[in-house]
């Protein structure tokens, strides 16, 4: 158990430069990166992405009624975004491939729940606990 913590522990601070506070949030992502070792295959997300028929889902969720909206990503409105929100762009420098992905699911809530300023917003997919991970923008 002690190596499945020391390597939570690493990852966190390697991959999203975060320090747990205490016991708990150490443990946690202990419990969590053990579930991850072993994990059967068919369980991992990137598995489960690689055998995913899109146009089936795309279809699928047509038929029960569920409103699919197609865009295509305005290259120059997401720099503009960017540009307006330097603390995020420093906040996922370090995350490598995960930085684009993370950034373009902020702009996409920015884009189409029109948020402001002053509202507040929870990034539920958040790696970290949320109670610790307020970042005012």
């Amino acid at each position: 158990m002690i190596n499945i913590l020391r390597l939570a522990r690493d990852k966190a601070e390697k991959l999203y430069r975060y320090k747990p506070s205490n016991f708990e949030e150490l443990l946690q992502l202990g419990i969590q990166m053990n579930e991850y070792i072993n994990a059967p295959l068919e369980k991992l997300s990137s598995f489960v992405e690689s055998k995913t028929d899109t146009l089936r889902l795309y279809k699928e969720l047509q038929r029960i009624n569920i409103n699919i909206i197609e865009e295509q990503i305005n290259i120059e409105n997401f720099k503009k975004w960017m540009g307006n929100f330097p603390r995020l762009m420093e906040y996922y420098s370090s995350q490598g491939d995960v930085k684009i992905e993370k950034l373009l699911e902020h702009f996409f809530v920015f884009e189409y729940l029109n948020l402001k300023m002053d509202d507040i917003y929870i990034d539920i997919a958040s790696a970290k606990e949320l109670s610790k991970n307020k970042m005012n923008i």
